[in-house]
């Protein structure tokens, strides 16, 4: 028997959702990926002009990244958006997407590609899966920014 569908998200969680994400968007920034402006459609200049930037780390801190992670999921918590399991576990990403919007909804494939990149392997995470990640992590912000703009949620309550 399939769970019931989480309910539909008012437009004040889907804020808050947002400003949870902005911990893990300063980090893609602490660790040289570009600023994330509203003009910009993929966060990516693949044909920057500017010579001055230095070149990209070959490998990122994972435990760093899992602390941006924990304040996202921090946040959620603190909004009552997310509850904390009996075994006192941290959720994934894509558990918590999965559990915010259904299993079904299209952020939560983009939240296991995210998962998969951000993993690490010996507490390391490369530099191609983080621009993988930050891809990632930049659909599921357009993502949920629709969701703001659009009418893609519960306005009844």
């Amino acid at each position: 028997m399939k769970p019931p569908a989480p309910p539909a998200r008012t437009p004040k969680e889907i804020a808050e959702i947002l400003i949870g994400l902005e911990g893990l968007e300063l980090h893609f920034e602490d660790s040289g990926f570009p600023h994330i402006s509203s003009h910009s459609t993929s966060g990516l200049d693949e044909n920057s002009d500017d010579e001055k930037d230095p070149p990209p780390p070959e490998v990122f801190d994972a435990e760093e990244f899992e602390i941006a992670t924990d304040a996202f999921l921090s946040c959620l918590i603190r909004i009552g958006l997310l509850r904390v399991d009996e075994k006192d576990q941290p959720p994934t990403i894509p558990d918590v997407f999965e559990d915010l919007f259904g299993g079904e909804h299209e952020i939560v494939e983009l939240a296991r590609h995210f998962n998969n990149h951000v993993t690490g392997y010996f507490g390391w995470i490369c530099y191609e899966d983080m621009r993988k990640a930050f891809k990632c992590f930049l659909q599921i912000k357009k993502t949920i920014e629709a969701m703001r703009e659009g009418d893609l949620f519960d306005t009844s309550r």
